[in-house]
C-alpha cells in the first residue's frame, strides 16, 4: 500500500467513524484479528469503508470490476476466486453482506494455505 493510499484509507476510517458512530476500540480489535464481535455499528462501519473504496453499493452489491481494477493482471484470477468464495450466497442487509465479506476476506487470507498468495490488495486496514 502506498503512502497516498494509506492516507486515503485513514481519511475514510475517520469519515466512517463519524457516519456510523462505531467505537474506534472495536475497529482496533478487528485490526488485531478479533472477528468474533457482533456489533451492528461495526458492521455498518465495514459497509461504509467498502462504499468509500467503491467496492460495494449502498444496497450491498459487490463491485467486482472495481475490485479487480486494483489488482495486477497476474493476480486477478486468484483474487476473483478468493472474492467469490467470500461473498454471501444469499441476500441480506447491506451491512451484513459487507461484514460477512470483510470477515471472510481478512480471516481466510491469513490461513496457511493462502500464505503464498498475494491477497492484500483490498485490505481495509492501514
Amino acid at each position: 500500500m502506498s503512502d497516498e493510499q494509506r492516507e486515503q484509507l485513514k481519511k475514510w476510517h475517520m469519515q466512517c467513524f463519524e457516519e456510523t458512530k462505531v467505537s474506534p476500540d472495536l475497529v482496533l480489535k478487528l485490526k488485531s484479528g478479533d472477528w468474533k464481535l457482533d456489533d451492528k455499528l461495526l458492521k455498518e462501519w465495514t459497509h461504509c469503508i467498502l462504499k468509500k473504496y467503491d467496492l460495494m453499493s449502498e444496497q450491498g452489491v459487490f463491485r467486482l470490476d472495481n475490485a479487480l481494477n486494483q489488482v495486477p493482471d497476474q493476480d486477478k484470477t486468484v483474487m476473483e476466486d478468493f472474492i467469490d468464495n467470500c461473498l454471501p450466497k444469499k441476500a441480506s442487509a447491506p451491512h451484513e453482506i459487507a461484514w460477512n465479506y470483510t470477515k471472510c476476506y481478512h480471516t481466510k487470507a491469513k490461513e496457511p494455505h493462502n500464505k503464498n498468495k498475494k491477497l492484500d490488495y483490498l485490505n481495509i486496514f492501514y
